[in-house]
């Protein structure tokens, strides 16, 4: 076997649980677990990942805002031989159509606390 045919593949995952939505922190809640369980399935396979985590919870690193929901989807563009996206969020109807709840005054302020999910391709 050659080097370069052992490689195993690396790959890179965005795990968001919950929004800015009054009633996101309940869902955030219910889903912290099951992204925990699926971040450590990834890692349990002993191929490389870089593992991000956005969660609407109390002393997380990263909240689930439009913008770093956009600045980590950007990241999954970067070259990996595997991408995985799991988004546990409420989605509302927008001007663009269905978009990502990202913020608490998503209906006063749609452009500043949705994002499209046509945006994410």
């Amino acid at each position: 076997m050659s080097r370069l045919s052992s490689r195993l593949p690396e790959g890179i995952a965005l795990l968001v649980a919950g929004t800015g939505s009054l009633g996101a922190a309940r869902l955030a809640s219910s889903s912290i677990q099951t992204l925990g369980q699926i971040g450590e399935a990834l890692l349990a396979t002993g191929a490389p990942w870089r593992i991000r985590r956005l969660s609407a919870g109390a002393g997380e690193r990263y909240a689930p805002d439009r913008a770093n929901l956009k600045r980590f989807i950007d990241e999954l563009g970067q070259p990996a031989d595997v991408a995985v996206l799991v988004i546990a969020a409420e989605i509302t109807t927008s001007h663009e159509g269905p978009a990502i709840v990202t913020g608490g005054q998503h209906r006063e302020y749609p452009s500043e606390a949705t994002l499209p999910l046509s945006w994410v391709r």
